[in-house]
């Protein structure tokens, strides 16, 4: 036979069902069995359906558990705001470095540029210049810079 308990807790059980009102966010018994989570709908200080036919204390019918989704919420948004303002300090680090990189090369490009274009005109020693290979390849260098 059934103890006066066990009984109790299936009347509440189908008291439940005959109002039932889905809950939300289901309480950790009802979500590690993943059963649907059932209130009675004009009073939330009975334990849902599951946990009354369990004889368990149910998580979700107390404020703690909405206040604990509310904090695990808050935690997980303050998370992503500090990832998202590290990737931007990364990112505008990362900006610097290029324009930075940028501007040496264009200063290394300049003076590459003005060196082969004095070598180009410079004249040897002895006065006279004979176009060789060399000067073809450093003529060609030079237009392709321009």
């Amino acid at each position: 036979m059934a103890s006066r308990a066990a009984k109790d807790r299936w009347k509440t059980y189908y008291r439940i069902l005959d109002n039932p009102l889905l809950a939300l966010f289901p309480c950790d018994d009802c979500k590690r069995f993943r059963k649907s989570c059932v209130f009675i709908a004009d009073c939330s200080l009975t334990p849902c359906a599951e946990c009354a036919r369990r004889g368990r204390t149910c998580g979700s019918s107390s404020l703690a558990s909405f206040d604990r989704a509310e904090d695990e919420l808050v935690a997980e948004i303050d998370t992503d705001k500090h990832k998202i303002d590290q990737l931007l300090s990364e990112l505008i680090a990362a900006k610097a470095r290029l324009e930075r990189n940028e501007k040496m090369l264009e200063a290394a490009s300049k003076r590459t540029q003005k060196k082969l274009t004095s070598l180009l005109h410079a004249s040897p020693l002895n006065g006279s210049h004979c176009p060789t290979a060399e000067d073809a390849v450093l003529e060609e260098f030079v237009s392709r810079e321009l």
